[in-house]
């Protein structure tokens, strides 16, 4: 696999990164650090994620002059319960494709009004499939952040090891009783 910097060369201007991490806080507060130390080295940051979110990232004063939070609905009605993460999850993955792909055309027709085309995307890797599709679609350099401890990438790594030992069902993911 070759490896490419998200960033563009040395005379194409400063990157615009879009961060699209999973619309839960312990994904978020990572991605929000990535985008401050991306501003600080002279990026401009999107920053994409739910409504709910960018309500309680604006309540702690997170947005700053080069990163922008654009927010797109969840996926969810509003008598379903916002707080299932589970449901949540899976009612983003339905929806953040169309509205990656449009905000993405979106701010690059953009460009030609004063805002910066969008040059690379860093998505969470519990939403990379799709994602990651449409950015080389459309031309996007992309990377992939995983932002848990080593520890639970370690355990994640080791299921198909912790099924074929007979210590966890494939099917759903519990202990097997062991006698």
């Amino acid at each position: 696999m070759e490896h490419t910097s998200i960033f563009p060369g040395p005379h194409q201007g400063n990157p615009h990164v879009l961060l699209l991490p999973l619309p839960l806080l312990g994904h978020v507060a990572p991605f929000m650090k990535l985008g401050h130390q991306l501003v600080r080295h002279g990026s401009k940051v999107t920053f994409l994620t739910t409504e709910l979110i960018r309500r309680q990232i604006e309540n702690v004063g997170e947005e700053q002059e080069h990163m922008r939070v654009i927010s797109v609905p969840d996926g969810l009605a509003l008598e379903d319960d916002h707080k299932d993460d589970d449901q949540l999850v899976q009612r983003f993955l339905h929806v953040i494709p169309g509205h990656l792909e449009s905000l993405i055309r979106k701010a690059n027709e953009d460009e030609l009004t004063g805002n910066s085309r969008i040059t690379s995307l860093v998505v969470d890797v519990v939403l990379s499939r799709d994602p990651i599709e449409i950015a080389e679609k459309m031309g996007l350099k992309h990377a992939i952040l995983f932002s848990s401890s080593p520890g639970v990438l370690a355990l994640i790594l080791h299921i198909p090891k912790l099924i074929e030992a007979g210590i966890i069902d494939a099917d759903d993911g519990k202990p097997l009783n062991h006698k």
